[in-house]
């Protein structure tokens, strides 16, 4: 067990971090354009998804409500 006065050598040298190098205005802008009419699709996307599942939805509680005014669901003796 090491004493009071042991100090600890470290082996491994901390790296410096690089910052990455400067975008143009030209650049950042594209990117940025690109991003947001990916997520305007992608959001598109997913109401349309939305809109189909509520559609099939109605479509079984509707089916389903017909079917059970046709048949009664017990037999009378």
């Amino acid at each position: 067990m090491p004493g009071r006065n042991h100090r600890r050598t470290t082996t491994s040298k901390t790296r410096a971090l690089t910052a990455p190098p400067p975008r143009r205005d030209t650049e950042l802008a594209a990117f940025t354009e690109e991003w947001w009419s990916s997520w305007r699709r992608a959001n598109a996307l997913g109401w349309d998804y939305l809109d189909a599942m509520s559609g099939l939805m109605r479509m079984n509680l509707n089916a389903l409500t017909r079917a059970s005014r046709l048949v009664p669901p017990f037999d009378r003796p």
